[in-house]
């Protein structure tokens, strides 16, 4: 049951991190750099927040199945990004679906896919790291 809470707490902690530093790169950042240099800076601050999150997972959550607990946090994790940015672009912003699936088209070179995917494997491979002497 810590464990679970650990994750959820994280989780909520992830999105709040991920979107104040959304809202900074717009606000804040876009004016200054520019609109590119502002989503790159995003992207890249983003993966780093994600890194952090999973790190300290890790560190909470070491131990005897650690594994079970990893995945249940990049699954967790991946699940309320997508549907909290689904609800949010649709419901708040209405966002129509083909510019919301766009953001996914990593064919294209989109980056967002990747830091989804970032969310899901991040928990994995710091438990492992963290526990492989163990």
């Amino acid at each position: 049951m810590r464990a679970l809470i650990v994750t959820a707490a994280l989780a909520a902690v992830l999105i709040a991190l991920v979107f104040g530093n959304a809202a900074f790169s717009i606000a804040v950042l876009a004016d200054r750099i520019g609109g590119v240099n502002a989503f790159t800076y995003r992207i890249v601050s983003t993966a780093v927040l994600i890194l952090a999150v999973a790190w300290l997972h890790a560190r909470l959550t070491a131990g005897p199945g650690w594994l079970p607990r990893a995945v249940l946090a990049g699954v967790l994790w991946l699940a309320a990004s997508v549907a909290l940015e689904l609800t949010i672009a649709r419901a708040v912003m209405g966002v129509s679906w083909p510019n919301l699936l766009a953001n996914y088209a990593f064919w294209r070179g989109e980056p967002w896919p990747f830091i989804l995917l970032l969310e899901l494997v991040a928990p994995i491979l710091f438990g492992w790291l963290r526990n492989r002497s163990r």
